[in-house]
């Protein structure tokens, strides 16, 4: 998404010659955004992983798969 940004913005400045001072903030926000995405996901794996891992916390049976030939 920033990628596409950066190139509008510069195909956009060089037809028309013009410097938007938005648009500076604007791919800052969305390459920290999606830098701070990226390490939630990242923290929030480690700790499903760890608790996995974890014998106090016990695993739940996985649900029973629905059989296909039981459907009508």
């Amino acid at each position: 998404m920033a990628l596409i940004f950066i190139g509008l913005k510069i195909f956009r400045n060089r037809i028309f010659g013009t410097f938007d001072p938005i648009s500076p903030g604007v791919t800052f926000t969305l390459l920290v955004g999606g830098v701070t995405v990226s390490m939630w996901k990242v923290k929030r794996n480690e700790a499903v992983q760890a608790s996995a891992a974890d014998p106090r916390f016990p695993q739940q049976p996985a649900a029973p798969a629905a059989d296909a030939s039981l459907k009508r």
